[in-house]
């Protein structure tokens, strides 16, 4: 099974959730799958911070462009 980001990053790329997308938007999908706080965690955790690494010194998967919303990092 693909990890949480993979399966966003998949929804985004087929059109099924906004290029700029929130919780809820993830939810609908992968709802049954995955909790929100879940969900939200791994939007952190993934995310771009300062030097364009993200928390984990991995490289960012997505992008906040403000509170709750976030885009794919292409």
């Amino acid at each position: 099974m693909p990890s949480l980001p993979d399966q966003i990053a998949d929804l985004c790329q087929r059109g099924q959730i906004p290029a700029q997308f929130r919780v809820c938007d993830i939810r609908k999908h992968l709802g049954e799958t995955y909790a929100e706080s879940y969900i939200r965690r791994a939007l952190v955790l993934y995310s771009e911070k300062s030097g364009d690494y993200t928390y984990r010194w991995n490289k960012p998967r997505f992008r906040k462009i403000r509170h709750g919303l976030y885009e794919i990092v292409v």
